[in-house]
C-alpha cells in the first residue's frame, strides 16, 4: 500500500469531524478546481438540496473513473466519505488518494459486506455525508444501470435523507480533449428523499431504490436514462 494509507475502523468514522475539511482535503480541492478549470466546463445545479449538516446519502451515477471523483469533490460543499471497490485499496497512489481525499470505505465484491455497511452507518449517524454509486459499477456508455438497494438500506437504518445526484458529459471527455476543448459536464442534485426509517424487507428496499433511481433518471438527458427510460411516466426532459 502507498505510504501513509491506513485502514479506517467504525470508531474512526464515528470520530471524524464532518463539519469541515481537513488540511489535506482543502488542498486537494484546490488542485481539483484548478484541473477542472482547465479541462472541464462544469455546471452545478441544485446545490441547495444538500443539507449543510447531519447525515445524508448522496446517490450518484458513475460514468468516468478518473473524472467523477474530482467533479464530485468540487461540486459537493461538505466533507464526504465515499465507497470504493476493495481492489483499489492496495493500488499505489489510487488507494492513498482514496484514503486521504475521501476517507474511503472499501467494499468487497460478492456477499453483502457487513463491515463496510457498519462503517457507513457510523458515518451517517455521526452526521456525515456519504457518497455512493447505487449502480455498483462503472457505466461504460454513460447510460444508467439498475440500482442496487444497499444505499436504501443505509438510508432507512441510519436514518438519513437521500439526495440523488445525476451527472453527465464526462463520458465524452476524450472526444473533447482530442480537439483541445474543455468537456461540458453538468451535475444536478435532486430534491431530498426521505425514506421510511427502520428495518425494511427486500421488496420495500427495491421499491425505495427504484424511486430514487427514477428521480435520478429524470435529471439525465433521455439518452442517458438507460434501465429507467421506460419506467418514467413523463419522459419530457
Amino acid at each position: 500500500m502507498w505510504p501513509g494509507a491506513r485502514a479506517m475502523t467504525e470508531d474512526d468514522y464515528s470520530k471524524l469531524d464532518y463539519r469541515r475539511f481537513p488540511a489535506f482535503q482543502r488542498g486537494f480541492r484546490l488542485l481539483c478546481r484548478a484541473f477542472l478549470y482547465l479541462a472541464v466546463r462544469l455546471k452545478v445545479e441544485g446545490i441547495e438540496n444538500i443539507p449543510s449538516s447531519g447525515g445524508v446519502v448522496l446517490a450518484g451515477n458513475h460514468v468516468n473513473f478518473w473524472l467523477d471523483m474530482p467533479i464530485y469533490y468540487c461540486a459537493v460543499p461538505r466533507r464526504t466519505v465515499s465507497f470504493a471497490a476493495a481492489r483499489w485499496k492496495s493500488v499505489l497512489l489510487v488507494g492513498w488518494l482514496l484514503n486521504h481525499a475521501s476517507d474511503a470505505i472499501y467494499v468487497r465484491r460478492g456477499r453483502p459486506d457487513t463491515e463496510a455497511l457498519n462503517q457507513a452507518l457510523c458515518v451517517l449517524r455521526a452526521g456525515g455525508a456519504l457518497a455512493i454509486a447505487p449502480e455498483g459499477t462503472l457505466s461504460h456508455d454513460g447510460r444508467l444501470l439498475r440500482g442496487r438497494p444497499g444505499f436504501a438500506y443505509l438510508a432507512t437504518m441510519a436514518p438519513a435523507p437521500v439526495v440523488p445526484v445525476a451527472s453527465y458529459g464526462q463520458d465524452r471527455a476524450w472526444y473533447f480533449w482530442k480537439r483541445l476543448r474543455r468537456v461540458p459536464v453538468t451535475v444536478r442534485m435532486g430534491p431530498r428523499i426521505e425514506l421510511p426509517a427502520g428495518k425494511a424487507g427486500r421488496a420495500d428496499l427495491r421499491q425505495y431504490t427504484d424511486r430514487v433511481m427514477t428521480t435520478m433518471a429524470v435529471m439525465l438527458p433521455v439518452e442517458k436514462r438507460g434501465f429507467y427510460e421506460d419506467r418514467i411516466p413523463d419522459k419530457s426532459d
